[in-house]
């Protein structure tokens, strides 16, 4: 959203109007939430014409934060004197359940601190089939193999071959199991293909 430069005013108004449209078209379909650096602060004691340009827009649009709702800071001037907050979430129904706004950290860069908040919406993730997920194929190097594990890991696991009351098929799926297993611990390998 715009500073508060000269001429700013106008542009803000703007953005506004385009949030206005956007919201209007999907309320009756979704629930929406606004958030992000807004350029201006809902602190009651802060009232000039840029902060009441948006108490204005909020209380119109029915937009609010959560009731807990600190008054800590979400933006440092880079003048390390001058501090705000700016930075909101807001919404029309009872969706926001709690706001944090977390401490200036020596890691974070930005002149900003990050906000969060939980919602009691719950989304359902649809597996879409347009999107494969990738695979990996592996090159076993066998001239690389390390015998000794390779016949030790087997001779270790064929003593719990199981007995002759089961199929000739559940052997078969444990013997391949057994090799498998000592391929994986004695044998390298390298990426062969990405998928």
């Amino acid at each position: 959203m715009p500073t508060n430069a000269a001429h700013s005013m106008n542009e803000y108004k703007e953005c506004l109007d385009i949030i206005i449209n956007i919201k209007s078209k999907y309320d009756q379909s979704h629930n929406i939430i606004l958030c992000g650096d807004l350029n201006r602060s809902l602190i009651p004691t802060r009232n000039n014409k840029y902060d009441i340009s948006l108490k204005r827009y909020t209380s119109n649009n029915g937009l609010k934060p959560t009731q807990d709702i600190q008054s800590k800071p979400t933006y440092f001037h880079t003048d390390g004197k001058a501090t705000s907050q700016i930075d909101f979430i807001l919404s029309k129904n009872d969706i926001l359940l709690s706001t944090n706004i977390y401490s200036q950290d020596p890691v974070n860069t930005s002149t900003h601190v990050p906000v969060k908040t939980c919602t009691n919406l719950y989304l359902e993730i649809k597996k879409n089939s347009k999107y494969k997920t990738n695979t990996v194929a592996y090159k076993l190097i066998w001239e690389e193999m390390d015998k000794d594990i390779y016949i030790n890991e087997i001779e270790k696991h064929l003593q719990y071959l199981p007995s002759n009351e089961t199929t000739s098929d559940d052997k078969l799926k444990c013997v391949m199991g057994i090799l498998h297993k000592a391929t994986k611990l004695a044998v390298p390998s390298r990426i062969f293909k990405l998928n």
